[in-house]
């Protein structure tokens, strides 16, 4: 991967992400809910948000026979009776909001730990910083074995 493409994806979550926890938090579940809504505003412009014959316990009732009561008159699949492809839309948004997060507070969490002196810059570079960590875990654990 370039270095141009690493710092625009590593810029994306600064630029996106709410910087306070308290907004993070209102971030998370509301984004994910804000694309669904434009998924279902989408579908009702289209007219194909709902439908009396198809309601949203046809998919199940076509997987479990036992609770079909009538045969499905599902012409096309709306969107509310597609559960699996509403709750696809949430959670992926889900992911990638969490992803974002995540991003921004590993990304915070590198500039304090710098700042404070815990850690060198150049530990950074190419899993140096986790090389150091991994030689001291196995030192304290093989000590600690030994006792």
């Amino acid at each position: 991967m370039s270095v141009r493409v690493r710092n625009v994806l590593d810029s994306y979550s600064d630029r996106v992400t709410p910087k306070s926890k308290v907004w993070q938090a209102v971030f998370i579940p509301s984004f994910p809910i804000a694309v669904m809504f434009a998924v279902f505003a989408g579908c009702a412009a289209v007219g194909v948000e709902w439908s009396r014959e198809c309601p949203p316990s046809t998919l199940l009732h076509l997987a479990i026979p036992a609770l079909q009561e009538r045969p499905s008159e599902c012409r096309e699949l709306p969107l509310v009776a597609d559960l699996p492809s509403v709750a696809l839309g949430f959670t992926s948004t889900l992911a990638v909001t969490l992803y974002l997060t995540l991003v921004r507070r590993l990304s915070r969490l590198q500039r304090d730990l710098v700042a404070s002196g815990l850690v060198q810059p150049e530990k950074f570079k190419a899993g140096e910083l986790s090389k150091s960590s991994s030689a001291s875990t196995g030192r304290s654990a093989s000590a600690a074995w030994s006792n």
